[in-house]
């Protein structure tokens, strides 16, 4: 509104004075000034918007892949270090960067054109009532006073034509904005979907954050209020592309259960909880939610994902819960941290639940993240969970809060699943489920 709407509701208020005055003074003087201004308007808003339409779009794209390359860079510089793949991550960033300077200079381009049509239009228009006025003052049509005012007003009036250009660059950049804001806009009457963490490449392909919450001006239900649904496999394979698919597994999770899936690291647990959540098509075998296939648009609905990574944003302790649910009270958190066992944790923080953290969460240690996102797990809406290695990082203090989150859980009726390769967890489990051929 500000830097595309208001500037052109401007030139064409101005515009429009301007050759009313002209008209008035001078019929053939505001007859040449509005030709003048329509080709100064209109021509730099067609070449700008023909043109802009795709510099603009390329370089949103550009500047989010240098966003990504960035990030992926710093949260993963322990790795990279480990694996001596800096090199390569720097250059990738720097091929981003190259690539979002072509974009740049791309989207450039138009506007000097437009700057050039304008340019031309406004020396016409000068030239143009300089002689008609010139003319008729001569002829004793007009005063010499009148005659300077025809001369001078199309200085004022492509003033502020001139802003147009870049008006119409910001309005189509907007609209390339809306769109992608759209994409990510909850639907009325749901919750918004999950979204995978844009974290560096991970072996499973896709890291899946912990679930979003619902808008903040629709109070979520509680879970007791919830149906939970009844997950199931049958005979189910899991695989990303290009990956070896998991072992065929049969399992069923009714409401107030809890069902542990164990094996080696990398043999595809969290895989296969993807699948089960609709996120993944299975690679074979079926993934039921209530008995129809899953969804992805069970992702957020009924089902949240905890995953291992998890991020911890760089705010506040409760501001870090609502992740999970957007009318957290303080209370409320309270209570979930107690749970967890980081009550005296909390009470300890300088500034008790409005404490910031760090980004990633750095400033705390991995076992107090791992307890915070179990307390995001109990605060969340959904009626059923997928949570992925619940029980890393954990002491023996953390393994049995994590035991408590899981009878909170199930006593509620929700439906969760578990995936570990700590065999000292599987006590608090129903049934458990080994990938392990």
């Amino acid at each position: 509104v500000v830097r595309g709407l208001i500037p052109a509701a401007i030139a064409v208020t101005v515009s429009g004075i301007a050759v009313g005055i002209a008209g008035f003074m001078a019929p053939l003087a505001g007859a040449v000034l509005a030709a003048c201004l329509l080709l100064a308007g209109l021509g730099s808003a067609v070449l700008t918007i023909r043109a802009a339409r795709a510099a603009a779009s390329m370089g949103a794209a550009a500047d989010a892949r240098v966003t990504e390359r960035t990030l992926a860079a710093l949260e993963s510089a322990p790795e990279h270090r480990v694996w001596g793949t800096e090199a390569g991550s720097l250059s990738g960033l720097a091929d981003a960067e190259a690539e979002r300077h072509a974009a740049h200079e791309a989207e450039a381009r138009p506007a000097a054109l437009a700057s050039a049509v304008q340019t031309l239009a406004a020396g016409l228009a000068l030239v143009g009532s300089i002689i008609i006025a010139v003319t008729q003052a001569q002829a004793g049509t007009i005063g010499p006073t009148t005659a300077a005012v025809i001369a001078l007003l199309p200085l004022a009036a492509f003033e502020a034509v001139g802003a147009i250009p870049a008006a119409v660059m910001q309005i189509e950049r907007s609209r390339i904005a809306s769109v992608r804001l759209e994409e990510l806009a909850p639907r009325p009457g749901a919750a918004v979907t999950a979204v995978p963490n844009a974290g560096a490449d991970n072996a499973a392909g896709v890291a899946l954050d912990s679930v979003a919450a619902p808008q903040r001006d629709t109070p979520s239900a509680p879970a007791s209020a919830l149906t939970p649904p009844v997950l199931e496999g049958r005979a189910l394979s899991a695989a990303w592309p290009a990956m070896r698919p998991t072992a065929a597994v049969d399992l069923m999770v009714a409401p107030g259960e809890v069902v542990a899936v164990v094996g080696p690291s990398g043999i595809g647990k969290t895989t296969l909880l993807a699948t089960l959540a609709g996120a993944l098509a299975p690679h074979s075998g079926q993934a039921l939610v209530d008995g129809r296939a899953a969804r992805e648009e069970d992702l957020g609905e009924r089902v949240a994902i905890t995953s291992e990574d998890a991020h911890v944003f760089g705010t506040t302790v409760l501001e870090n819960l609502r992740v999970a649910r957007g009318d957290v009270t303080a209370d409320q958190a309270t209570q979930a941290l107690a749970t967890v066992g980081l009550g005296p944790w909390a009470a300890s923080l300088p500034d008790g639940l409005d404490t910031v953290l760090g980004s990633g969460g750095g400033t705390v240690s991995g076992g107090e993240r791992r307890r915070l996102l179990l307390a995001r797990t109990l605060l969340a809406p959904q009626s059923a969970h997928l949570i992925d290695e619940p029980g890393e990082h954990l002491d023996q203090a953390g393994r049995d809060a994590l035991r408590a989150a899981l009878t909170q859980l199930r006593a509620q009726g929700r439906s969760v699943v578990i995936v570990t390769h700590d065999l000292t967890l599987l006590d608090a489990a129903d049934r458990t489920v080994s990938l392990d051929a």
